[in-house]
């Protein structure tokens, strides 16, 4: 009888371990397209002046775009993950990812891709401020740190590596 207890402890933390990387691997991809979304306007930023004819301050309005986002998402994020949940707030956000990200490729015009910039910095702030405390709920106290930082820790390798996929085709 204490056997059987103990395998299904053992279980159950193999599960549970099993459910903190996988969600540390997604939360991984979310900081991804944090780093990414935040970088790669440098390179793309060549193309959408050619094609919509901007002026300096509509690019700048362009770029600015995700950082007036991000500033909205993350004064609200703490307060909807109270409301809603933190899992609903970041499954929320990765629609309002896919939304940004669509809209941004196929906008008309200079308007709608700010728009739709806003938008994915409205994802960004609620990814920035929801997904580190996710991770440290969901991971046990001997990986809290390790989990928890993942996130922070690879943003510069992400912008790096979005302004070598910008400036290696040129």
């Amino acid at each position: 009888m204490a056997d059987k207890k103990v395998a299904a402890l053992s279980d159950a933390r193999l599960r549970g371990a099993r459910f903190v990387y996988i969600a540390a691997l997604f939360a991984a991809l979310g900081g991804l397209l944090f780093g990414y979304d935040t970088g790669v306007i440098s390179g793309a930023l060549i193309f959408i002046k050619r094609e919509f004819g901007l002026t300096t301050a509509a690019e700048e309005i362009v770029v600015t775009g995700v950082l007036l986002g991000a500033t909205i998402g993350a004064i609200f994020g703490g307060k909807s993950a109270d409301l809603f949940g933190r899992r609903r707030v970041l499954l929320v956000t990765a629609v309002i990812f896919g939304i940004g990200a669509l809209a941004s490729a196929v906008a008309p015009s200079p308007v709608i891709l700010i728009v739709s910039r806003v938008v994915l910095g409205l994802a960004i702030g609620l990814a920035s401020t929801n997904v580190p405390v996710y991770l440290s709920c969901a991971s046990a106290c001997a990986r809290l740190g390790c989990i928890a930082f993942s996130t922070r820790r690879h943003s510069w390798h992400r912008r790096c590596v979005s302004h070598r996929l910008c400036f290696c085709r040129h």
